[in-house]
């Protein structure tokens, strides 16, 4: 698993580039390395990695969630983040992820999926426009 929380860095490092409020804990890896622990034995998770004989390429996390009360359907699909290798040698890798993880939604049921990406990652959300995912909200960070 320290590989996915490897990759999962470079992400963030690239991220902070672009986005100063994106701000690593001291003990960022560790925290990570936990929740990617939590997700492979939580059944309401769905954790897949991409792996070649040479390197470990890239991940997907998806999760089931009740949608907000009083809106149908009454669950949701969320990818929470795919994260590939800068480096990576296979095209399309994408598109390798996310069958897998839309198999996994529709066998549970799932006929909606959310998809979190960050506003500063226009490539990542060009992949999800080009599978026909349309903006629904707008996040705010706000200081209080």
């Amino acid at each position: 698993m320290p590989f996915l929380v490897e990759l999962w860095l470079e992400k963030m490092a690239l991220l902070q580039l672009s986005d100063r409020r994106v701000k690593l804990t001291p003990d960022a890896a560790d925290q990570r390395m936990a929740a990617m622990e939590s997700w492979i034995r939580d059944s309401d998770y769905c954790l897949l990695v991409a792996t070649t004989e040479k390197q470990t390429e890239g991940y997907i996390v998806g999760c089931e969630r009740m949608s907000p009360p009083g809106l149908l359907p009454p669950r949701q699909g969320h990818v929470l983040e795919m994260t590939l290798a800068i480096h990576s040698e296979l095209n399309g890798l994408g598109g390798r992820l996310w069958p897998a993880l839309k198999d996994w939604f529709n066998g549970r049921g799932l006929g909606v999926a959310i998809v979190h990406v960050s506003s500063r990652l226009p490539v990542e959300q060009a992949f999800w426009r080009s599978l026909s995912a349309s903006e629904m909200t707008d996040s705010f960070w706000l200081r209080t």
